[in-house]
């Protein structure tokens, strides 16, 4: 699967024949089509593998932010995008495999795309449904949908430019799309609502940048210099 992934990533999905991905694997068809029943398979196979590593990393964050204050929440926001741009830049060519594949594919290649963003769509709608039932932002049903979906394309976006460029990196991505978020959930409230808001906007606003911690393959973050784990998840505010 990593011989496909380098060729899918460099050569594009459909410039890629199942020969050639033999060759690189150094195994014959017959192996492949025991494992694989098409290159559409292939390729689903290699989505899930990141949208699940993804999953995994994001599951601790996510059910920390559902249950945490309104401050909380929107200071966690940095860090769930660390989390997940750091997963996108541990495996480049995976991540362009999934970047190619978007659009100007083929109809099968795309609705394999879309149904492993489907789980990442549905939590972004969850956490901005649940601040429209608690009264912090008003959004109609359908621009919730639309909220979620312009994040995810955020996302993509400058993942691509980091993966392509080398820039930004995973903690200025990871800011901008918060700082972005923040806007948005700001201009979505009521104006009770915003006037109650502002001294916890202006705590989050004067926090130093999230503090990056690299992470280690099983998601569970980066060893400190003394050899401790340290969570990816974990940021401390001084002032609530």
């Amino acid at each position: 699967m990593r011989a496909a992934e380098r060729l899918f990533a460099t050569q594009g999905f459909a410039n890629t024949r199942i020969n050639e991905i033999t060759a690189a694997a150094r195994t014959g068809i017959s192996t492949f089509y025991r494992s694989f029943d098409s290159k559409e398979a292939l390729l689903e196979a290699l989505v899930l593998q990141l949208t699940d590593d993804l999953s995994l990393r994001l599951g601790p964050w996510h059910r920390e932010i559902v249950g945490a204050q309104p401050l909380a929440r929107l200071a966690a926001i940095e860090r769930g995008f660390a989390i997940g741009f750091e997963a996108l830049a541990a495996r480049p060519h995976l991540t362009r495999v999934l970047l190619r594949s978007l659009y100007g594919s083929r109809d099968a290649v795309e609705r394999v795309v879309a149904r492993a963003l489907a789980e990442v769509t549905s939590r972004n709608i969850e956490l901005f449904s649940i601040a429209v039932a608690e009264g912090r932002i008003v959004l109609a049903p359908e621009r919730i949908e639309s909220f979620a979906t312009a994040v995810l394309g955020m996302v993509f976006h400058l993942a691509d430019q980091m993966i392509t460029r080398g820039r930004p990196s995973a903690v200025e991505a990871a800011r901008t799309c918060a700082r972005i978020v923040d806007g948005m959930i700001v201009v979505s409230m009521p104006p009770a609502r915003f006037e109650e808001s502002l001294p916890m906007i202006r705590t989050l606003l004067e926090q130093p940048a999230a503090a990056f911690v690299p992470l280690a393959p099983d998601g569970r973050g980066a060893r400190d210099g003394s050899g401790t784990r340290r969570s990816p998840a974990r940021r401390v505010l001084k002032r609530s």
